[in-house]
Formats: C-alpha cells, sequence, structure tokens
C-alpha cells in the first residue's frame, strides 16, 4: 500500500496553481445550482437499480464532446458484464439521448445543467466547461452514497482489462472502504478512477471534498481529494480511513503506460488516457495503441465528421507520436472481445 506522504508534493503544486502563479478561470457554477431534488431522486432511483447484488455501481458523467469515448468505453465494460450496473450523468440532452437510443445497457440521468445545453462543446483544459465537467463530481458522488451504494467511479477515457469490481470487491473483503489510484507524475491520488463505499468514514471523506472544493476559484476536483484525505488523516488519527492504493505498474496512467513504458501489460488492471491534451489525441492513443474498439469515432479537430470506416480512420490519423510497443495478449484477447459489442457506429444517429 502506499503511503499519503508523495501527496503533500502534489497538495504544494496544487496550491501554486491556485495562486497568483497559476491560471486559474473564475468557477463556472454556484453550489446551490448543482443539482435540483429532481436530479437528486432520479438518480438515486437508478443507482439502486442499476447496483449489482452486493450494492456495487459504477457511475461517471459525460459530455457529447466525448461521446465516442464514451462508447469505446461501454464496449469494453460489457466484456466484463459491467455495463448492466452503470450509471451515467449526462451533461447536455445529445448525450443523454445518445445513450438512451443506442440501447448500450447504461442507465443515464440528464443533469440540471444538461436540461439547459443541447449539445456540449469541445472543452479544452482548463477552461470553464472543463471546469463544470469535473467541479460538480464531489456533489455526485455524495449523492450516490447517500443512495446507500458501494460507488465505482470511472472517468471514460479508461480502458479496462480485468474485471474492476473484482478488483474493487477483494479490497472491501479485505476490510478496505476505499480504493484509490495514483495519477501519475506526482504521486497523488487520481479523481478519475476510485472506489468508496458507504460508510461513515466515506462519507466524512466526501463532505471534506465539497467543503475543499467551496474554497476553491475553479473546479478542479482531483486537488481537492488529496487535500480532502489528508484533512481526514489530520483530523481522525484513530479512524483513519481504511483505504487501498492500486499498484501503479497495473493500474497505469497516461505517463506510466504510454509516455515512459514502464507498466506490467501481462498483468494490467487498467489503462488511463490521460496525460494526453484534447479529445482527439485520446482517441488517436487508443486506436494506434489498439485500444478502440469502435467502427467509427468523432474527428473533432477535423470539422467535427465522422470517420466512418477503417480506411477513414488510417487516413486521418497519424500514429507516429502516440504508438508504443506496449502490447500483450491480454491487452489483445480483450480488444478483441470488446470490438463485438457494437458492429455499427452507436452513436450516429443522435448527431
Amino acid at each position: 500500500m502506499r503511503t499519503l506522504g508523495p501527496i503533500l508534493v502534489y497538495m504544494l503544486f496544487y496550491r501554486w496553481l491556485a495562486s497568483d502563479a497559476g491560471v486559474i478561470p473564475q468557477r463556472p457554477f454556484e453550489e446551490a445550482q448543482l443539482y435540483s431534488d429532481r436530479f437528486r431522486n432520479e438518480l438515486q432511483t437508478e443507482l439502486r437499480a442499476a447496483a449489482d447484488s452486493e450494492g456495487m455501481v459504477l457511475m461517471g458523467s459525460l459530455s457529447s464532446a466525448y461521446i465516442d469515448l464514451t462508447f469505446n468505453w461501454l464496449a469494453n465494460l460489457r466484456v466484463f458484464g459491467i455495463d448492466k450496473h452503470v450509471v451515467l450523468i449526462a451533461e447536455d440532452l445529445a448525450s443523454f439521448k445518445a445513450i438512451r437510443q443506442a440501447q448500450s445497457g447504461a442507465r443515464v440521468v440528464l443533469s440540471d445543467f444538461g436540461h439547459k445545453k443541447t449539445h456540449g462543446g469541445v472543452p479544452n483544459y482548463a477552461d470553464a466547461e472543463y471546469w463544470a465537467l469535473t467541479g460538480t463530481r464531489p456533489w455526485y458522488v455524495s449523492i450516490a452514497l447517500d443512495a446507500g451504494v458501494t460507488l465505482v467511479w470511472s472517468d471514460q477515457d479508461i480502458f479496462y482489462f480485468q474485471d474492476i469490481f473484482k478488483v474493487f470487491k477483494n479490497q472491501l473483503d479485505s476490510g478496505k472502504e476505499m480504493v484509490f489510484t495514483i495519477e501519475g507524475k506526482w504521486n497523488g491520488l487520481c479523481s478519475g478512477s476510485f472506489m468508496i463505499a458507504p460508510t461513515f468514514i466515506g462519507r466524512k471523506l466526501v463532505n471534506y471534498w465539497k467543503d475543499t472544493m467551496r474554497h476553491r476559484d475553479d473546479g478542479f476536483d482531483q486537488g481537492a481529494l488529496n487535500l480532502a484525505l489528508q484533512r481526514a488523516f489530520d483530523f481522525y488519527p484513530d479512524a483513519r480511513p481504511k483505504h487501498e492504493i492500486l499498484d501503479e505498474f497495473t493500474a497505469c496512467s497516461g505517463l506510466t503506460l504510454w509516455r515512459k513504458g514502464v507498466c506490467n501489460v501481462e498483468e494490467l488492471i487498467f489503462a488511463h488516457n490521460n496525460w494526453i491534451v484534447g479529445h482527439w489525441g485520446k482517441v488517436q492513443r487508443f486506436y494506434c495503441n489498439e485500444m478502440w474498439a469502435l467502427p467509427c469515432m468523432m474527428a473533432m479537430e477535423k470539422g467535427d465528421k465522422f470517420l466512418k470506416t477503417r480506411e477513414e480512420m488510417i487516413e486521418n490519423i497519424d500514429c507516429s507520436e502516440v504508438k508504443t510497443s506496449n502490447s500483450s495478449k491480454l491487452i489483445r484477447d480483450v480488444v478483441q472481445q470488446a470490438r463485438s459489442v457494437f458492429p455499427t457506429c452507436p452513436f450516429e444517429e443522435s448527431y
């Protein structure tokens, strides 16, 4: 298990980022506008219905700007039978309709923000729309824990090679109430993939997370999560969170897998396609490293056009800077199964 010591470095980095030295836009929302009673009740109903027999459910939020990444993720989850235990929070109408129409197995709830937006733009890193997508996460997690489910949160730029429910349940069985992954460079925790059980300490941590976000001028929930966990350790020395941090060489970030090439690809739990800028960068990296399960993709940087054939993809994608030799039988077998899930483009009719 990793200790929390290295997180101090991460905390200092985010304190710098929040200072005058970092460039942070105005927070794009007020807490009172985060969700209505309608949304809370609907989300909790769907979470309870989607949970497996042991009360575990996987949740994430999505924008139509990343709809192809979301369906690539859903195809991947179906390999392990997890897709029927997924609840997605749609932040615009287009993504809501796409999930509903595709009959993907996932449940979807339209957020209060989503009722006001027809289609999501392509958020740039650290712009207002980016913060709006990330800054609501602690409140969504809090709603889930109040529903009594054991929550697995996952971003959609992740590809799994083992049943993540089994991975996390093994930790629950060993007495852990939360499991985190490493962000990659600063040795801090990543808010893109984690598990929290609805225990007193789990809820307390999320309350600290929300409280930390209330004092920020941005939606950087990941820095706030690290500060919240440190606070939980400081305030509860006799009842510290029973947590585990997964091995960063099997639960791999984009930095450790693709940039450094130090991950154990024979025992890979997942590959997180972070540490690369933009939608198109993520799509190209997945495609070039044989983790793209769909017969189509959205070329957002190429006039919003669809690439619907392998020939079109080959013509428009440059693998020279993102292709690596990191592959294994495990990776190839899982991807091959995922490619059979959506034989035709699952989102084209919604756009």
